[in-house]
């Protein structure tokens, strides 16, 4: 009875598992993503012809997948290439392309993006995207759209940004960043151009399924509903009371042994038992601080080749009832990016 109950936690913790993953595949562009830092060398580049049509191609690695700071295997790594075309009126394409050592296939999503962005003052930017989600055959997904906003501003070497992004499909999730960062760049004559530094960190806010076990805060009537749904052997206050005690403590043999001397065959006993640890298990929709983010990107800039190191270290945090402690975690990335530029 007692392996019973355990195998109900283990189900509702790797329900939770296969959530995480499916946001592993749908946040793969936040700051734990170099697809996020790579938003950071196209604004770079396209500073410098702001009039002119453009084609940036991008590829990356990230040794370490995690969704929201949130690291769930250390042995997963992430791939990804894309393309982005920009037209002279601020309205842009993307397409995106992912691979994940955790899947099988390990390609598992491709992205579409669109959306135009706009500068109002000398400071202040924002970015209006919708994105659409195309997963393989193999992956079960609960989002596969996503609106997105961002607002930017930037004063000499501080730069800051609040996003927010929808998603929606099957089920709905939110999820709410804001980042901050400090630009120090040189510029060179030859063939390399430019380096710049870009210090930063992020604070991720966003809800979440999460399923979890409670302790009754009335154990008795608990199981006094449960008692009264079937013609089970019937039982004093005072005995309703003990067994009720027992089920609190979890003393799961004692109250087995309880239940059958008082006339109750094997089969009741188990339903009795695991009904009661069965209205324990709670699932919520809860919102809160999902992760600290802090990361070091170094940019390069060589001709129209730009390349982008970056390490990012995350310090996750738990939502409001979530059975689970998450370590910091830390991971290298690397990216390169090429443009097209034309009238």
């Amino acid at each position: 009875m007692q392996a019973q109950n355990d195998s109900i936690q283990i189900d509702s913790a790797q329900s939770v598992e296969a959530l995480y993953a499916e946001l592993d595949a749908i946040f793969a562009d936040e700051t734990d993503s170099t697809l996020a830092l790579f938003k950071l060398v196209d604004s770079l580049l396209m500073l410098e012809k702001p009039k002119y049509h453009s084609v940036i191609f991008r590829s990356s690695y990230m040794s370490q997948v995690s969704t929201a700071g949130r690291a769930q295997d250390f042995q997963e790594n992430g791939y990804s290439t894309g393309i982005s075309y920009f037209h002279p009126s601020n309205a842009f394409v993307d397409i995106s392309s992912f691979w994940n050592s955790g899947y099988d296939p390990s390609y598992y999503l491709t992205a579409l993006a669109v959306g135009y962005s706009n500068k109002y003052a000398k400071n202040w930017s924002t970015n209006l995207s919708h994105d659409f989600y195309f997963y393989n055959d193999t992956i079960q997904n609960q989002f596969n759209k996503a609106a997105q906003v961002g607002n930017y501003f930037d004063y000499k070497w501080l730069n800051l940004g609040l996003d927010y992004s929808f998603l929606y499909g099957n089920s709905t999730a939110h999820r709410l960043m804001f980042n901050g960062s400090f630009s120090k760049s040189w510029q060179f004559k030859g063939w390399l151009k430019s380096i710049s530094l870009n210090p930063g960190f992020s604070v991720i806010a966003g809800n979440s399924d999460i399923i979890y076990v409670r302790q009754s805060d009335t154990p008795f009537h608990d199981l006094l509903q449960i008692l009264r749904n079937e013609p089970y052997p019937q039982l004093e206050r005072k005995e309703y009371l003990t067994l009720a005690s027992l089920l609190y403590q979890e003393r799961n043999a004692a109250a087995a042994i309880f239940l059958n001397r008082r006339g109750f065959n094997g089969q009741q006993i188990t339903e009795v038992i695991d009904t009661y640890y069965e209205q324990q298990i709670k699932e919520d929709n809860v919102f809160g601080l999902m992760n600290y983010g802090f990361n070091m990107p170094v940019f390069m800039q060589v001709g129209k080749f730009s390349l982008m190191l970056n390490y990012t270290y995350n310090i996750p945090m738990a939502l409001p009832n979530e059975p689970y402690e998450y370590e910091p975690n830390g991971f290298l990335s690397v990216a390169v990016s090429y443009m097209l530029y034309w009238k």
